[in-house]
């Protein structure tokens, strides 16, 4: 099952917003062989929640971590304050409260609407839902001026656990094909190393990518050449 490291400043990624989401390789055995990391740029999940703001500038989406800085925002300008700002109101410190102090379980939120001083000093209406995203809870909040309607954030809000979620789906099934194009051709080079190894000589054609298990394949193939050679030497000699 993948696992989620969160999002954070990556350091030698120049410190780029990143997050990982780590899964285990498994070979034809079942055993573990290793692990794939796959990171994850947060200006991505940006762009998509700042694409999917339909309800005007006055409305935004952001999300928080257990830590209630911000890991996401809708709003243009606010990329400097990712990672670094702490947003404390009503809807953060319940969310806080309920779903990180108090660990409850996701199926249990009940959707709750509050009247409070936003962040940027107006009055909104304040509406949060928490996600887990390979067992990191993480909270969308969705805020829009007391003057505006509140049926709109409700849309918003799921619209943007969707696409998130889309986004750790597609990522978790790249991971698993990536993992066999890996795995299979390491697994069947490893075999043909040990045929070899016992006397068959037999060159076997294996499919790789053209990276290091492709120049993996070449060695153990000239490896192979080089004992047939041997091999034939010393038969003539024996003749």
């Amino acid at each position: 099952m993948p696992v989620f490291s969160d999002f954070e400043l990556y350091r030698p990624s120049n410190n780029l917003r990143s997050g990982f989401l780590v899964t285990l390789i498994y070979n034809e055995q079942i055993e573990i062989s290793g692990l794939l990391a796959i990171q994850l740029n947060t200006a991505r999940v940006d762009k998509i929640i700042k694409s999917q703001s339909g309800l005007g500038l006055d409305e935004e989406s952001y999300i928080l971590g257990k830590d209630l800085k911000l890991r996401s925002s809708s709003v243009p300008g606010d990329e400097f304050f990712l990672l670094r700002k702490k947003i404390e109101n009503k809807q953060t410190l319940l969310w806080k409260k309920n779903y990180i102090d108090n660990e409850c379980p996701l199926i249990t939120m009940k959707q709750n609407t509050q009247i409070y001083p936003g962040h940027r000093g107006n009055k909104v209406f304040g509406f949060y839902k928490p996600i887990e995203i390979a067992g990191v809870r993480l909270a969308v909040i969705s805020e829009i001026p007391e003057s505006k309607v509140i049926e709109a954030i409700l849309t918003k809000v799921n619209i943007t656990i969707f696409i998130v979620i889309g986004i750790i789906i597609i990522v978790g099934i790249m991971a698993f094909f990536i993992a066999r194009q890996i795995t299979i051709p390491i697994l069947k080079l490893s075999d043909w190393a040990l045929q070899a190894s016992i006397g068959d000589l037999s060159y076997k054609e294996i499919h790789t990518p053209p990276n290091e298990i492709g120049q993996m394949k070449e060695s153990i193939g000239k490896l192979v050449t080089s004992l047939m050679n041997i091999a034939d030497v010393c038969s003539r000699i024996a003749e």
